[in-house]
């Protein structure tokens, strides 16, 4: 953990405890992702520190990503379904995640329903 500025913050970092306002409402909570609208918002409120995660490991390390087999058509339809699904959170990681997770577990299910 490592405790920062808000000046300091930058998209993509993971907020190691929750942020609160002046009355100690929860303004977001521990594992929150920070965003450019977060950092705007925590600076408009007067927030001057956050503590940030520093152990995070990479998506691609959490889940590797999936093996692709494009021959089948099963595994294609998936993958489009997907896209569309995911394509409103291109620059979310935590959409990001779920979606290889999700990309993961269907190209198993598929390979095992073959």
């Amino acid at each position: 953990m490592k405790i920062i500025t808000v000046n300091q913050a930058q998209e993509g970092l993971v907020l190691a405890r929750p942020v609160e306002d002046r009355l100690g409402r929860t303004l977001l909570r521990k594992g929150e992702i920070l965003t450019p609208a977060i950092i705007d918002r925590l600076e408009s409120f007067g927030i001057q520190n956050l503590s940030i995660q520093t152990d995070i490991a990479p998506p691609e390390e959490i889940i590797p990503a999936p093996e692709i087999t494009p021959d089948t058509r099963q595994s294609m339809r998936i993958l489009t379904e997907l896209d569309i699904r995911f394509r409103g959170h291109p620059d979310n990681p935590r959409m990001t995640l779920l979606k290889q997770a999700a990309m993961a577990a269907l190209i198993g299910w598929d390979k095992a329903n073959r």
